[in-house]
């Protein structure tokens, strides 16, 4: 009798274990973390209330499990009401998982769109592909295709060769 309990309690932990964690980072935080990698990386910055930011995500996520050598980081660019738990709930029901993701704490899009790129406008989707040991940055101010995905993907992993 004893046994079930124990078995529903491992399984809960395990549960919570799996459970997609979301950091919160400044911009400051957020470009030491993009200068420190020693991997490739894809920063995705987008909004749950973003349409074409939500709908290009399935694409961006399956170029990513392609390159396992290149880190894919989400940003979310949602209003502090939707972190940490609404912001979780949504990534997990549309099993957006499979990334580093990010709840980016700042709210003055004139101090860190600039950070990011000088070209940024603030809208969204927009994504960045550095590498920085390569001195390589492609900055992307558009929703994307598969196709234009899966191009920038390649781009950025012929820079590790």
């Amino acid at each position: 009798m004893r046994r079930i309990p124990v078995f529903v309690l491992f399984f809960l932990l395990a549960a919570a274990a799996a459970a997609q964690d979301i950091k919160k980072m400044s911009i400051a935080e957020l470009e030491q973390y993009m200068l420190t990698s020693r991997r490739p990386m894809v920063v995705n910055f987008w909004g749950t209330f973003c349409k074409p930011c939500v709908e290009e995500l399935p694409a961006i996520l399956s170029a990513a499990a392609a390159y396992p050598g290149i880190e894919l980081v989400l940003v979310s660019l949602d209003l502090p009401d939707y972190y940490p738990d609404r912001l979780k709930i949504f990534v997990e029901k549309n099993k957006f998982q499979s990334a580093t993701h990010v709840w980016l704490n700042e709210t003055d899009a004139d101090v860190f769109c600039p950070r990011i790129d000088k070209s940024w406008s603030g809208a969204i989707p927009v994504t960045l592909f550095v590498n920085t040991s390569a001195n390589y940055r492609q900055f992307i101010d558009r929703p994307m295709t598969a196709a234009d995905i899966r191009a920038s993907y390649l781009a950025l992993d012929a820079t590790t060769h």
